[in-house]
């Protein structure tokens, strides 16, 4: 029980209240940082088709990378995996949507978005793009030090092709549907 309160804080309240500063305090709103509307210029069956391009692509780079890392560090075990606290029986499928869900929106939102909105501000020139998917992929890797090495080098690929990707596609609807999916995808 204490690992969900503490999820929720960590998950839920915690980013909201930080949104909000930001929103209200500096101005700093979700259009800003890659949550863009659906519209005439991208229109929601064009988010949603690449938010299932984005999920192939995770998925294969996650899981070719993860069995590099195998090949080059070893099998470890895990120092912790959802497998461990994740309810059998009718909580099972709440759980995990809410564990892949919560993950997904709260991770592309700090490490892709607004990652990507502080590092825009600074005059980095032409070294911009390549500062932003270097440190965005290590600071995705580091909060996944309980995978191991062999996980880390899947979550730093992971992170290295979504920041790309992002980068492309300049919204963070696909990102969050697709890494809600991969979520979903490998804790089931």
């Amino acid at each position: 029980m204490g690992f969900w309160f503490l999820d929720v804080i960590q998950m839920l309240i915690f980013p909201f209240a930080a949104l909000f500063i930001l929103s209200h305090y500096f101005a700093i709103n979700p259009g800003n940082y890659g949550l863009v509307k659906p519209g005439r210029n991208y229109p929601a069956w064009e988010m949603a088709g690449a938010g299932v391009f984005v999920a192939i692509v995770l998925i294969m780079v996650s899981t070719v990378f993860w069995y590099v890392g195998v090949i080059l560090f070893g099998r470890e075990d895990f120092k912790f995996a959802f497998s461990l606290v994740v309810p059998e029986g009718a909580w099972h499928f709440p759980m995990v949507f809410y564990l892949a869900i919560s993950a997904g929106f709260v991770e592309e939102i700090i490490f892709r978005g607004l990652a990507w909105t502080a590092i825009s501000e600074m005059d980095l020139g032409k070294f911009k793009k390549p500062i932003y998917v270097l440190i965005s992929s290590l600071a995705f890797t580091a909060i996944h030090w309980e995978q191991g090495l062999a996980g880390m080098t899947s979550t730093f690929a992971f992170g290295f092709v979504a920041a790309l990707l992002y980068l492309q596609l300049k919204n963070l609807w696909p990102m969050i549907a697709s890494h809600t999916f991969v979520n979903v995808y490998y804790f089931w």
